[in-house]
């Protein structure tokens, strides 16, 4: 059941909740979405992150949001449970190539991320454990090659089909996830799509992840993606 409301966009959002990294924007629509502009990022950066700066999570939460893009390619995921490696501080990273949105970040964080609304592009929504302990080739993991298909093998902990089609481009749909201790489940319109247990199958950092940053990333510049509710809950 949830219990206190520990962010809600539309009662006391304001774009100075969020910190941008990578090529993109924010902007507040004239209906009050969360607008997130993602640019074609380059080769060195392949995403734009948006980490909702003073939240820290609680063990156990809910996080609800309602969700269009018409881009013509997508790939936008939900960041949680995120905190930095060696470090005690997301935002105080003081080496040079330290904005977390870069591919070289994933020995620099550990995280879990939703990749949603990617049935629509015929791709699946993928739940993954990432960062830790991971290879150094990762960082410059090209797609198809051996160090991606490495990364996507040994990252994917749950991966499943959306009730979505080509049809529902530029259509809102709602999310939702909840993560208790070791277990974290989603769903879209209701349904539920993922509900995967951290049991140490992730080689690369074993330990249950809990706590930590929340965040929006797209890989897939240029895209406009329509936030109308983003909200926290501890449950």
């Amino acid at each position: 059941m949830a219990g206190a409301v520990l962010y809600d966009w539309r009662r006391d959002g304001h774009l100075e909740d969020w910190k941008l990294e990578g090529n993109g924007e924010l902007l507040k629509t004239d209906d009050g979405a969360l607008l997130v502009r993602t640019f074609h990022c380059g080769p060195g950066r392949r995403a734009a992150n948006v980490w909702l700066k003073a939240l820290e999570l609680p063990e156990a939460y809910r996080v609800e949001w309602r969700f269009k893009s018409d881009a013509a390619a997508g790939n936008a995921m939900l960041l949680f449970n995120a905190r930095p490696l060696g470090l005690s501080h997301l935002f105080e990273d003081p080496r040079p190539d330290a904005r977390y949105c870069d591919l070289s970040s994933y020995g620099k964080m550990v995280l879990h991320t939703l990749g949603f609304h990617r049935a629509v592009y015929g791709q699946p929504s993928n739940l993954r454990k990432l960062g830790g302990h991971v290879p150094a080739a990762w960082g410059q993991a090209e797609y198809p090659g051996a160090a991606w298909q490495a990364m996507n093998r040994d990252t994917t902990m749950s991966s499943v089909t959306e009730p979505l089609t080509r049809e529902d481009l530029g259509r809102e749909q709602a999310y939702a996830l909840e993560h208790t201790p070791g277990r974290v489940r989603a769903w879209l319109n209701g349904k539920v799509l993922h509900d995967w247990t951290d049991a140490g199958a992730y080689v690369h950092y074993k330990e249950p992840l809990r706590g930590g940053k929340l965040g929006l990333r797209n890989f897939g510049g240029y895209a406009e993606d329509f936030y109308s509710a983003f909200s926290v809950s501890a449950l």
